[in-house]
């Protein structure tokens, strides 16, 4: 009787995205976030009405979001909050999609930008997407349209979800 093939160690990783993104396509769209580990522990919304540049990590960038209603992130309540998707996005609700590769080796889908991915592409299996929430520091930032760490407050224990219109 012939064993089952086991998958082997290590995985392989594949590129989901549907497209790559231009920095701030997903300016207009509505999200629903969610703070983790985090004293709000309701899910709030707003909407992104602007994109700027993360000058410690070149190519990376921060949606500014108009709040729904103010939130107290770590100071006072804020009405404008800073958002930025976590690098790429596992995902593992893909349907009927290859788990492992001719060699066993899991695979593992991963998004450039997934934040794009899932506000832009109506097609998108992403329904979730791991982010950091940002407080405004320094208010010149908004003016500039470029940022620093130093120039922020970040959470990092936060999800987005595409809202309902």
């Amino acid at each position: 009787m012939k064993q089952p093939t086991r998958p082997s160690p290590g995985y392989t990783f594949v590129d989901a995205s549907g497209r790559d993104h231009a920095p701030g396509p997903a300016t207009g769209s509505k999200v629903k976030i969610r703070l983790e580990d985090h004293s709000v522990a309701v899910p709030f919304t707003g909407t992104l009405v602007d994109y700027i540049l993360h000058l410690d990590f070149p190519g990376r960038g921060w949606y500014v979001v108009d709040l729904d209603t103010a939130i107290p992130i770590y100071s006072g309540p804020v009405a404008v909050i800073l958002i930025q998707s976590r690098g790429g996005a596992g995902d593992d609700f893909l349907g009927d999609i290859p788990t492992h590769d001719p060699q066993g080796k899991k695979i593992i889908y991963y998004y450039k930008n997934p934040l794009e991915e899932m506000l832009t592409n109506p097609k998108s299996s992403l329904k979730e997407v791991t982010i950091n929430v940002a407080e405004i520091r320094d208010r010149v930032i908004l003016a500039e349209k470029r940022s620093s760490r130093s120039q922020l407050w970040v959470h990092s224990f936060a999800t987005a979800q595409k809202a309902s219109t």
